[in-house]
């Protein structure tokens, strides 16, 4: 049929495009909820330390969300923004009836992966929702909580730690930060830069240098005034001759 594979890559291609628009929005919401957790965090008081975005250690391509350190301990707190009906009841969370185990592992991991870091020190998973109240619970070794109830949480639990060991605690996990990537110089785009410094510098035009004459001319001359010298010996009337016409020609010269 005429034009069937062209419709047929048409919609191959449409369906990628909803994909791509699908995950680009989840990526969005996701950076949304992140920023009204970090609100909900910055009202917690001055002996807390608040650190966002940092690298899961271990993971080259996973990141943690919020890590908070104060006097109530070090708190890994993954933000989620889910939509429909949250419930933790049986000890089980779930979203619309459907069991979430595997976001309650994920964030039990990445709680793992920081108290790697911090040997000696119990570092507490929380799974923080924007879309949900009255979620306070706890799921295996898991807090649930909301944006709004957050901050509370962490301000209620008992003091485990002092004014220096928060420094300390939060100085270690700052070398989680993402290593962010120097900004091209403007001007030259980066691939032209790169092909340019793998190319060897241009030489200046080497200089002609000026040369005497060659020991073959040399010789030759050498030789040509020992001849000369041998005639003009053995034959002395042609050197009066010689004198005699230069003389008669530069007379001629003078009187012209």
């Amino acid at each position: 049929m005429a034009g069937e594979s062209a419709r047929d890559v048409a919609r191959r291609k449409r369906e990628r495009a909803e994909a791509l628009q699908r995950s680009a929005a989840a990526y969005e919401r996701g950076a949304e909820g992140e920023e009204w957790t970090a609100t909900a965090l910055s009202v917690l008081p001055p002996e807390w330390v608040v650190l966002h975005d940092l690298r899961w250690p271990g993971r080259a391509r996973a990141n943690l969300d919020h890590v908070a350190v104060g006097p109530g301990g070090v708190y890994v707190i993954d933000s989620k923004y889910w939509s429909g009906t949250l419930s933790t009841r049986g000890g089980v969370l779930r979203q619309n009836g459907r069991s979430r185990a595997s976001t309650v592992a994920s964030c039990a991991a990445a709680g793992r992966a920081v108290a790697e870091v911090l040997p000696g020190l119990r570092v507490q998973p929380v799974l923080c929702f924007t879309t949900a109240e009255g979620l306070d619970a706890r799921v295996d070794d898991v807090l649930v909580c909301t944006t709004w109830s957050v901050a509370q949480l962490l301000r209620s639990r008992p003091t485990v730690l002092g004014p220096e060991q928060v420094r300390e605690v939060a100085a270690t996990l700052s070398h989680l930060a993402p290593a962010r990537v120097p900004a091209a110089r403007v001007g030259t785009p980066y691939p032209q830069r790169r092909a340019a410094a793998a190319r060897p510098a241009a030489s200046a035009p080497a200089r002609r240098r000026k040369r005497g004459p060659g020991l073959g001319r040399t010789a030759m001359t050498v030789l040509a005034g020992a001849a000369m010298v041998v005639v003009l010996r053995s034959q002395p009337e042609l050197l009066t001759a010689g004198v005699d016409w230069f003389a008669g020609w530069w007379a001629g010269l003078a009187t012209a």
